[in-house]
């Protein structure tokens, strides 16, 4: 094993431009998102693969060179998305109707979203996907995390849609009144705090990678692990 190297903690690998000679000088993959291979590896790469010792791989993608597309991050995918390609999507992801027609292929690792009628076939989920129930049309995104209060709230569309990249914390002043009646929806990230006597609207209101919570909980839990 002297002189192997070790891949550990990536988000994507990709081994499609490889010879087998190179491949034998890796020794393990471990903890990685997404490994590209070629799309008709030979005889010599395949078995220079297999020998490699892997562990918490999430994907494996045989693809072509020229159609491979990939988003990290937030992002929102529509008309722009290639037309067939093969797309990598990590982080989080907001798929528009005009997605469903690019026939792409969708690999995604983390948080989907997309609007009614896309028709989005996943073809491989390490995360959560949903398709609403409504349009995107009033879409408004925040890439860090973000303080809702009253004011902003107010501000808002009728069924507009809120996406936060990151946090999401509620100010005192917001009442269940203030979601429900405009059928706000919340996409977010990590996690969604509030005062405890929204907790249940905002529970029933909201797409959350990690969890909704009370502030005294958050606070107990930001004690706990230091964060």
């Amino acid at each position: 094993m002297f002189g192997k190297k070790k891949i550990e903690a990536v988000s994507v690998l990709d081994l499609r431009n490889y010879t087998p000679q190179a491949l034998r000088k890796i020794s393990s993959i471990q903890a990685v998102s997404t490994i590209l291979l070629p799309e008709n590896p030979s005889p010599a790469f395949a078995e220079a693969y297999a020998d490699i010792t892997k562990g918490a791989i999430a994907q494996e993608v045989f693809a072509p060179m020229d159609k491979v597309a990939q988003y990290n991050g937030l992002n929102v995918l529509g008309s722009t998305l290639p037309e067939g390609a093969i797309c990598l999507c990590n982080g989080m992801t907001i798929f528009r109707r005009a997605a469903g027609e690019k026939h792409a292929r969708v690999f995604l690792s983390g948080i989907g979203v997309a609007e009614q009628g896309t028709g989005l076939v996943i073809e491989n989920l390490n995360g959560m996907f949903r398709e609403l129930d409504r349009d995107l049309d009033h879409l408004h995104q925040f890439s860090a995390e973000l303080r809702a209060g009253a004011d902003l709230l107010s501000r808002l569309e009728d069924g507009a849609v809120i996406v936060v990249g990151s946090s999401l914390f509620f100010a005192p002043d917001v009442t269940p009144e203030m979601i429900t009646d405009k059928h706000l929806l919340f996409i977010v990230g990590a996690v969604a705090v509030c005062p405890k006597p929204l907790l249940g609207t905002v529970q029933a209101n909201s797409i959350v990678g990690n969890m909704v919570m009370d502030e005294e909980a958050y606070e107990a839990f930001r004690k706990k692990y230091k964060v």
